[in-house]
């Protein structure tokens, strides 16, 4: 295992849409950033004090940006598919290694590289900008909220990353790993809305919707139920679970003779 790990992160580090990705995803949001806080400098009066960004302005422009999560789901496509619309799985179980093994490093270097990209994307560009403009809130809270926000990365890249794995070649792997996690969310904001009509006016410890990932950016300290964390946690869990038993169950079906 520890092999194929070695193996595929080398290959990762070596593609150039994993560093053509992180750099639009970093350098993206930074650039406009920069370009915001230029354009309002140059537009204020000059006794005034120029507006700059602050570190919540730069990560809301993140999250509106909904491109940017797309093209990370595009490089966990890549990633998680290349080796197998290719010979390289082949020849690598031709020296002996179990197709599982194979599949859990892939697995592991596919998310890996999924989430290092949305860490820096969100961290790098709001830290650089806030240095000007300051965090606005409480780093503590700003922190937690962006912590909420990882979460739900976490479980919609490990969907991605199952969906990506039931197709064979890259094209139909990148289709599969953005339109479906995006298309969950049509009934799950549905599942909301009915629980929260069937539950109006009632005072529960927690809601089936707090299993969802779009439910945790409401979290906020010191109004979040022990039960509420536990069942982001279940969440989390289950996603990553689902991912990597029906991801493997397919790639165990894959024709690599």
């Amino acid at each position: 295992m520890k092999k194929l790990l070695r193996f595929h992160f080398h290959n990762l580090f070596r593609s150039s849409s994993f560093y053509a990705i992180l750099g639009i995803m970093v350098l993206g949001p930074l650039l406009i950033g920069l370009l915001t806080d230029l354009s309002i400098a140059v537009s204020t009066q000059p006794d005034a004090t120029p507006y700059l960004l602050s570190g919540e302005d730069v990560y809301n422009m993140f999250k509106l940006y909904a491109t940017y999560p797309i093209l990370a789901f595009i490089e966990l496509a890549l990633v998680a598919n290349e080796d197998f619309s290719s010979d390289v799985a082949k020849t690598v179980l031709g020296r002996g290694y179990r197709k599982s093994d194979f599949f859990f490093s892939k697995w592991i270097v596919a998310f890996s590289s999924y989430l290092t990209i949305m860490l820096l994307a969100r961290l790098v560009p709001t830290l650089l900008l806030s240095l000007g403009g300051g965090l606005a809130y409480d780093p503590g809270e700003f922190f937690y909220g962006m912590a909420w926000d990882f979460a739900g990365d976490v479980v919609n890249g490990a969907f991605a990353l199952f969906f990506a794995f039931l197709a064979r070649k890259s094209a139909s792997s990148i289709i599969l790993a953005i339109a479906c996690p995006i298309g969950l969310l049509i009934p799950a904001e549905l599942f909301e809305l009915t629980i929260r009509l069937l539950t109006i006016g009632r005072d529960l410890p927690f809601y089936p919707v707090d299993f969802l990932p779009l439910s945790w950016t409401s979290f906020n300290p010191g109004f979040v139920s022990i039960l509420q964390y536990v069942c982001a946690g279940v969440s989390i869990a289950f996603s990553l679970a689902f991912s990597l038993v029906i991801g493997w169950l397919c790639a165990r079906k894959r024709d690599l003779k």
